[in-house]
């Protein structure tokens, strides 16, 4: 993988970073590239070495200066890049995962907003040889060692993609992540958000009782509701309509499987 260009006055301008089966991480001067010579103990081009003591299989990614690897039997690592000027990887990971994978480890994947919202994904296929699902996951580019996301959070299945493909890679692309799985293409992306309710009619002041009908612009989405001040959840009674006879507030959300639950819609009835 081709690093950033330094600028001049580095003896290394030109780097290059990549890693191997016997698990070192290579930083490599690409315009010094070297020849065969019978009487050098070291590689002149060869700027840095760092064990990581994981054979690597898949390529590094790098964002905002710092350069991530995923080997086998490892976490996922987030290494500096000209930390402080030194046109060097840090020595050791500045941040790290906490779930490992077997072989064939990952490639990571990065998707940002440039410099800013940096996220790693990665898709563990160490579950081909056993036709079991791969797994997405989404780490926080800024420290790795935060998870944001797995396909295996969702109930029922909901974002499996699918049997692992080993060395499959997850691509970024106008604002999804596309993942091959066997015999499938999952598409994810961000999911739509249910219509916050609306009460008909209006809250306000009114003399005398009043039928309050919920309804919700999102097909399909149920709506639950509250009269005691508390914010409705899913085990909150399903609401249509409520009869108002007294000073009352209503709180109300949409849910809809597959879908962000919506925002409170709260509405307070005054009776005279």
């Amino acid at each position: 993988m081709l690093l950033p260009d330094l600028p001049v006055g580095y003896a290394h301008q030109h780097l290059l970073v990549q890693a191997g089966k016997e698990g070192t991480i290579y930083l490599i001067d690409r315009s010094q590239m070297g020849h065969y010579c019978s009487g050098c103990t070291r590689d002149s081009q060869i700027v840095q070495e760092i064990s990581t003591g994981h054979s690597i299989f898949g390529a590094p990614a790098f964002w905002n200066n710092k350069v991530y690897f995923w080997g086998k039997g490892d976490v996922l690592k987030a290494y500096s890049f000209n930390a402080n000027g030194n046109g060097l990887l840090s020595s050791s990971p500045i941040a790290k995962a906490t779930v490992s994978y077997l072989f064939p480890g990952a490639t990571p994947t990065i998707s940002a907003n440039g410099n800013t919202n940096g996220i790693v994904w990665s898709l563990d296929t160490s579950g081909a040889e056993a036709n079991s699902p791969a797994v997405l996951r989404a780490h926080n580019a800024s420290n790795v060692a935060i998870e944001l996301y797995n396909s295996k959070q969702a109930a029922n299945g909901r974002d499996n993609p699918g049997g692992a493909v080993k060395f499959s890679v997850p691509v970024v692309a106008n604002g999804k992540v596309y993942v091959g799985g066997k015999g499938r293409l999952t598409v994810y992306g961000l999911l739509a958000t249910v219509a916050t309710p609306t009460f008909n009619p209006a809250p306000g002041t009114y003399s005398g009782t009043r039928t309050v009908t919920l309804s919700d612009a999102t097909s399909g989405a149920t709506i639950h509701c509250t009269t005691s001040g508390t914010t409705p959840t899913s085990a909150s009674p399903v609401c249509t309509t409520l009869t108002v006879s007294a000073t009352k507030t209503i709180k109300a959300i949409g849910m809809k499987s597959g879908f962000v639950t919506s925002a409170v819609a709260v509405g307070t009835y005054t009776i005279q």
